[in-house]
C-alpha cells in the first residue's frame, strides 16, 4: 500500500514539477527577450553615437581645411590640389581635389565626372555650407564612397569648393575601432 501511495506523491510532485515549467519557460523566454532588446537598442546608440562623431570628424577636417584655403590667395588652383594630394594618407581619405568658381576642377581623373553623374557639384555650389553626399558605388574603383565638399571664400566672396572623399570601409573600420573615439575627438579639441 505504501508503494502505491508513493508512486501517486511522485507522478503528484513530477506534474507539479512539469506545470511549473509550462509556466515559468515562456516567463523566462520573455525576460530574456526584453534583455535581449535592451542590449540591442544600447548597441545601436553605440554605433549610432560612434557614426556621428566619425562623422563630425571628417565634416570638421573638410571645414578645417578649407578655413585654411580661405586664409590665403589662391593664385594657382592647380599647384594647390597639388600640395593638398599629397597628404592623402594622413587624412584618411581616397581623394582630395578642388572646384573653382570657373567650375575648372581639379582632382583625381574621371571624379568629375563622378560627381556630375551624382550631381554632387550643382548641390555643393549650392550651399555656403559643408555638403555631405549620401553614399554612392564610385565607378573607378566600384566602392561605396560619400564625400565632403566645403566652400572656400576669399574676402568674404566664395570662390570655390574644396572635396574629400572617403570610403565607406574606412569609415567602417573607424567604427569598429574601440579607440576612435579618443584619438580622434581628441584631436578635434586640439
Amino acid at each position: 500500500m505504501w508503494i502505491i501511495q508513493f508512486i501517486i506523491h511522485y507522478n503528484i510532485y513530477l506534474l507539479v514539477c512539469i506545470a511549473v515549467l509550462i509556466i515559468s519557460i515562456p516567463l523566462f523566454n520573455s525576460l530574456i527577450n526584453k534583455h535581449d532588446l535592451e542590449i540591442s537598442k544600447d548597441i545601436c546608440n553605440l554605433i549610432a553615437e560612434k557614426m556621428n562623431n566619425s562623422i563630425k570628424y571628417m565634416t570638421e577636417s573638410v571645414r578645417g581645411r578649407a578655413e585654411v584655403l580661405s586664409s590665403y590667395k589662391i593664385e594657382d588652383w592647380n599647384d594647390l590640389y597639388e600640395s593638398l594630394s599629397e597628404n592623402l594618407e594622413v587624412e584618411g581619405c581616397n581623394s582630395i581635389g578642388l572646384i573653382d568658381n570657373n567650375n575648372n576642377f581639379y582632382g583625381k581623373k574621371n571624379e568629375d565626372l563622378e560627381f556630375e553623374k551624382w550631381g554632387l557639384k550643382e548641390q555643393a555650389k549650392n550651399t555656403d555650407k559643408v555638403f555631405l553626399s549620401p553614399p554612392y558605388r564610385q565607378g573607378i574603383s566600384g566602392k561605396m564612397v560619400l564625400t565632403i565638399f566645403a566652400p572656400i571664400f576669399q574676402n568674404g566672396e566664395h570662390v570655390g569648393e574644396l572635396f574629400m572623399t572617403y570610403n565607406l570601409e574606412e569609415f567602417q573600420k573607424k567604427l569598429e575601432d574601440s579607440s576612435f573615439e579618443i584619438k580622434y575627438v581628441h584631436k578635434l579639441k586640439e
